[in-house]
């Protein structure tokens, strides 16, 4: 149960940062197109 929460918890703040990253990489990505 334990593990399974941490899981849970890290893909909250994996999806949190990647929002936050993945909008910069696809504004770097979008540039050159």
């Amino acid at each position: 149960m334990s593990q399974q929460a941490e899981t849970t918890d890290i893909k909250k703040k994996i999806l949190a940062t990647g929002i936050r990253v993945g909008t910069q990489v696809k504004t770097k990505f979008m540039k050159p197109f």
